[in-house]
């Protein structure tokens, strides 16, 4: 399964490559995120417009997660403009454990083995993916 997930991961992160070759960095991400989101839409809505409204008195918090997560985007894509894309994934999928230990270090927080270990990539995504951890705190942790 680790196997085909990395497949399926140089796959799409050369297709990335490609996109912002023939557009650019800003166009790709938008058409990238746009056609996610249709497709993802409907797998979303099976729980109806509940999910919607639990989401919505933390629209504020939500909202400045995204907006962090397309500037990382942003600077993703701009990077695939200027360096070889092994380069671009390998910081990418070092930003986990970076958030971690930033986390650790300068905002002191707790428990370091613990967050290291749930920070690695494992590959079938079952490792801290930074983007994931924002919905689920503030959804689940209020």
């Amino acid at each position: 399964m680790m196997l085909a997930v990395a497949f399926i991961w140089s796959i799409t992160a050369n297709v990335d490559k490609v996109g912002v070759q023939n557009s650019s960095p800003l166009a790709w991400a938008i058409t990238l995120f746009t056609v996610i989101s249709a497709a993802m839409f409907p797998l979303a809505m099976r729980r109806g417009w509940r999910g919607l409204a639990e989401a919505l008195p933390e629209a504020r918090r939500l909202g400045l997660t995204g907006l962090l997560n397309a500037t990382g985007v942003g600077f993703q894509m701009a990077a695939l403009t200027l360096v070889p894309v092994t380069q671009v994934i390998a910081v990418k999928r070092m930003s986990a454990l970076i958030a971690v230990l930033l986390g650790v270090f300068v905002l002191g927080g707790g428990g370091v083995a613990i967050a290291v270990a749930g920070s690695r990539d494992h590959g079938d995504g079952g490792g801290i993916d930074f983007r994931g951890v924002g919905w689920w705190r503030v959804i689940h942790h209020r």
